[in-house]
């Protein structure tokens, strides 16, 4: 199992601060990503974060500017649960192959179903150059992709106790 989805991740993505390299900066501004696992909330992080920060220097002044819509707990759908069960065999009986079970990051909107208690999965074709210039897909795999959405949803609606 992948690291992160075990522990708390961590990239500062900027530092910014100072007016010039030979003035002590009067402030210093940090762009920082954490990803969370199951078990550890945001406001247990944001605990931790100021406890390690005032440990070193107890006169750091720290405000924080995230947006609050999302900063949101961890949350999964369970291998278990009869989305993913519907889900795996419309993917078995379309590719004659088994799934693949992974994680998504938080970009998706799958939390937000969650959150609310609707079952979401992401589930798609697989991406090559993701975020660089010559990202792409195949066209097989998004034929796939949407065979796999459209019975799952006919499945899902036909079996479910909605």
């Amino acid at each position: 199992m992948a690291n992160v989805l075990k522990e708390v991740t961590v990239n500062i993505g900027t530092i910014e601060g100072g007016s010039s390299d030979n003035i002590v900066p009067a402030y210093c501004k940090v762009k920082v990503d954490i990803r969370l696992p199951l078990g550890i909330t945001p406001d247990e992080i944001t605990e931790m974060i100021k406890e390690k920060i005032h440990k070193t220097d107890s006169t750091i002044i720290i405000s924080w500017a995230r947006p609050a819509k999302i900063v949101t707990e961890a949350t999964y759908s369970s291998i278990d649960s009869n989305i993913t069960k519907i889900l795996a065999q419309n993917h078995r009986d379309i590719t004659q192959q088994e799934p693949l079970y992974s994680f998504t990051s938080g970009g998706t909107d799958c939390r937000f179903w969650r959150l609310k208690g609707i079952p979401a999965l992401s589930y798609g074709p697989r991406v090559f150059g993701m975020g660089g210039v010559d990202e792409h897909i195949y066209e097989q795999d998004l034929t796939t992709t949407a065979q796999v959405h459209i019975g799952t949803i006919i499945d899902y609606l036909n079996r479910s106790n909605l």
